[in-house]
């Protein structure tokens, strides 16, 4: 019995130290006195862009009609950041060099939809979701200072606005396949 019982605690010990350090915060480096992301001194690894939502309501067909406040799904503001250094002012400046490398807007603000408007058909099922997204860009990149410093930029290139039907009947674009994932599971229609 006691054998048992030290290789539950160990186990449980040993899980709990590993969800500490996976939950834990990555290194930050110190950025060396005069360092500066300059095109001399400035290098990018491949760029990726993702499609993330920002926020998601579900309508019920009755509260989209009749203009109800929905109920959100999902609400995660895209914040722009540079990670791995200690250079917050180098959001800026790494992301005009972004988008020089890439030829496509890379903008380091908090992205916003107010003023974008779209327009769906509402499908037939009993629920539509209404959604905002943004294409988010990423890179790693590193600065030639003396000492080598790397750190991720993670900044967005556009904004997206739309709505889908829950049923999935209407698919819109990626960012409808997405919310439409977050939509209640709907019953199954009766046999027969």
């Amino acid at each position: 019995m006691i054998k048992i019982r030290g290789v539950v605690a160990l186990a449980a010990l040993m899980m709990a130290g590993a969800c500490a350090r996976a939950d834990a915060e990555p290194a930050v480096t110190p950025v060396p006195s005069g360092c500066e992301p300059t095109a001399e001194t400035l290098t990018w690894s491949a760029v990726t862009t993702t499609p993330v939502l920002t926020q998601v309501t579900l309508f019920r067909a009755d509260e989209l009609a009749s203009g109800g406040a929905g109920r959100r799904l999902l609400d995660k503001p895209f914040t722009p950041s540079v990670t791995g250094v200690d250079a917050p002012g180098w959001l800026t400046a790494l992301g005009a060099s972004l988008a020089r490398k890439t030829g496509r807007p890379v903008h380091t603000t908090a992205p916003s939809a107010e003023g974008q408007s779209f327009g769906y058909g509402s499908g037939a099922g009993p629920a539509d979701v209404v959604y905002t997204g943004v294409d988010r860009v990423t890179a790693d990149f590193e600065v030639r200072c003396g000492t080598t410093v790397r750190g991720r930029l993670q900044g967005w290139s556009r904004t997206v606005a739309g709505g889908q039907s829950c049923a999935g009947d209407i698919t819109t674009d990626v960012f409808g396949r997405l919310a439409v994932q977050l939509c209640p599971a709907q019953p199954s229609p009766p046999a027969g």
